[in-house]
């Protein structure tokens, strides 16, 4: 699922429409999962089948940059 650098590396199908990205987690993490490179701001987090809202964290936001933002989304325990 990660990398060394902690980067998420997991299957990311977008859906039909382009509007859902489905992040598949396929272990129990020990931390946050990390997003990197997203251009888009992210609305919302949940998992799928429950519904269960997950906290997310935008990091390293500059309009001017050309660097991406960071995207740590909190998951489940």
């Amino acid at each position: 699922m990660d990398n060394a650098h902690g980067d998420f590396t997991g299957y990311t199908p977008l859906s039909k429409d382009k509007i859902i990205l489905y992040l598949y987690v396929d272990n129990k993490p020990t931390g946050p999962l990390l997003i990197e490179g997203l251009k888009n701001k992210v609305n919302r987090a949940w998992v799928v089948g429950n519904g269960t809202k997950l906290k997310t964290d935008v990091v390293g936001k500059l309009n001017w940059s050309i660097v991406r933002d960071l995207l740590y989304i909190d998951l489940l325990k």
